[in-house]
């Protein structure tokens, strides 16, 4: 994990729970069920 900058998406793990929020709405799982899993930490 690292972090260049004081933004909010200035380190990996934000940039990581982003993307994989992502990648769930583009294979049409709803926002609810997306913010789910990924709190849950399952793709």
């Amino acid at each position: 994990m690292s972090a260049w900058g004081v933004a909010l998406f200035s380190d990996d793990t934000a940039c990581d729970v982003r993307d994989t929020y992502r990648e769930l709405i583009e294979d049409g799982v709803d926002d609810e069920e997306a913010a789910r899993r990924v709190l849950d930490g399952r793709r």
